[in-house]
């Protein structure tokens, strides 16, 4: 199951491809990790390349929309 559009969700933000979900290289769209920390991993997208376990947690972001969506997607009901 997915949420958004082609880009968004299924396509990880622009960075892989349907149906194979293959990161797409660097000239078609994707992207590599930082070189150099503190920066933001955004979680949706797909990286080329590798980085540390500390560096990876430490840095990786969810954006707001992709929490709220994932918040709407699961039904989450709130009891006051």
């Amino acid at each position: 199951m997915w949420y958004g559009d082609d880009v968004y969700s299924y396509g990880h933000r622009g960075t892989s491809g349907d149906p194979s979900q293959k990161a797409f290289d660097s000239g078609s769209g994707g992207v590599s990790y930082p070189t150099t920390f503190p920066a933001e991993i955004d979680l949706m997208k797909y990286y080329h390349g590798d980085i540390s376990d500390a560096d990876r947690y430490n840095n990786t972001r969810a954006s707001e929309l992709g929490v709220n969506s994932l918040i709407w997607l699961s039904r989450v009901e709130f009891h006051g």
